[in-house]
């Protein structure tokens, strides 16, 4: 948690660009591979689109070795600081009608509580975040495409947790509700796994790394 991490703990990665997470998506601050602990840097650009920039340089180099690779890219958005999103973004969602999402739905706290209306104050934001990730894993899919990588390479896209945003009054992470603990857990394996299969199982995160290496 925002902390800078020696290289022998980086779990054998020798590209690294470790976000300082302080949830300042507008500015955040990272460290180099071979930066040491007080020499962080700002990259004045929102999070999730700089760490794409830099996935895509990743990508480059990847294209003229033959050997394999693996790229984690992990966004902090939507995350706390909703609102710290670009304008482009938010703009999608300014006329959405945010009672309409709470029709029918007890476990959302009534207008006028404070609870309420957090959800109802932060909900576009938090939608706008969600396009914002959804439009920058695009972009690294085009770059896989653009540099004929795509059809070779496993794609992955998951989350940690997702947020509780006050529905049944509880906030953010760690309880058994849908909210909070059903994540986004998606394939791309050509050849191997067909379009649009959907396995309802639940699945155990730590075997998550090994199968995904072994492959």
């Amino acid at each position: 948690w925002n902390e800078w991490c020696p290289p022998e703990r980086r779990h054998g990665f020798d590209f690294w660009v470790a976000y300082g997470t302080y949830d300042n998506h507008l500015n955040p601050m990272y460290w180099e591979t071979a930066a040491p602990r007080d020499s962080f840097f700002y990259a004045h650009k929102w999070g999730p689109e700089y760490e794409v920039d830099r996935a895509i340089e990743f990508l480059s180099e990847q294209k003229k070795s033959s050997s394999p690779f693996a790229l984690v890219v992990s966004m902090n958005p939507p995350h706390t600081g909703y609102d710290l999103v670009p304008d482009k973004y938010k703009e999608i969602y300014k006329h959405l009608n945010v009672e309409s999402l709470c029709e029918n739905r007890p476990d959302i706290p009534a207008k006028g509580t404070e609870m309420g209306d957090y959800f109802r104050n932060n909900i576009r934001d938090y939608y706008a975040c969600m396009t914002g990730v959804d439009e920058n894993v695009g972009r690294l899919i085009e770059e896989l495409k653009r540099l004929k990588l795509f059809d070779n390479t496993i794609v992955v896209f998951t989350s940690d947790h997702g947020d509780m945003f006050y529905e049944h009054k509880r906030r953010n992470k760690g309880v058994p509700y849908e909210a909070s603990s059903r994540i986004p857990f998606v394939i791309r394996y050509p050849g191997k796994i067909k379009a649009g299969k959907v396995i309802n199982k639940a699945y155990v995160n730590t075997d998550f790394a090994p199968t995904i290496l072994s492959l």
